[in-house]
């Protein structure tokens, strides 16, 4: 009777360890497209200046990876401007797996600010998508 109990408690831990690394496992990547991603916002140097630092990268070599789009909003939440993301203005790259930099919005200098910064990634028919809401932050 004890060896029946002391097989069936075993068997139960085993399977329960293995569910448990499995399930670890699926969280490595944040999705099918990206790896790995952050934003930032701080002051800059200038009069109204913020300073958005991002990375975003994706699992391999994407079309398309980068921040789609700034959202940005006063400290009450009030919506000030969009910046849409663009190889032009350096949020998004083509054809690589990082996309990392610093990008520099004027505001009203003395003001608290903060984003929902989207940043993404594409490869091949595989899109996905992720939203960050940045501190806030008072202009200088």
């Amino acid at each position: 009777m004890r060896k029946r109990l002391f097989a069936f408690i075993f068997s139960f831990a085993l399977a329960a360890s293995l569910c448990f690394s499995i399930s670890f496992a699926s969280e490595n990547r944040a999705s099918k497209t990206l790896s790995f991603y952050s934003v930032s916002c701080r002051a800059g140097s200038k009069s109204g200046e913020l300073r958005f630092s991002y990375d975003v990268r994706a699992n391999t070599t994407a079309d398309s990876v980068g921040v789609s789009s700034i959202v940005l909003y006063n400290s009450a939440g009030v919506y000030m401007t969009t910046v849409l993301g663009s190889t032009s203005n350096g949020l998004i790259d083509s054809n690589c797996v990082t996309c990392k930099d610093t990008y520099s919005h004027t505001a009203v200098s003395g003001n608290s600010y903060y984003a929902a910064v989207t940043v993404f990634a594409q490869i091949g028919d595989e899109y996905d998508s992720r939203k960050i809401i940045t501190d806030v932050v008072t202009a200088p």
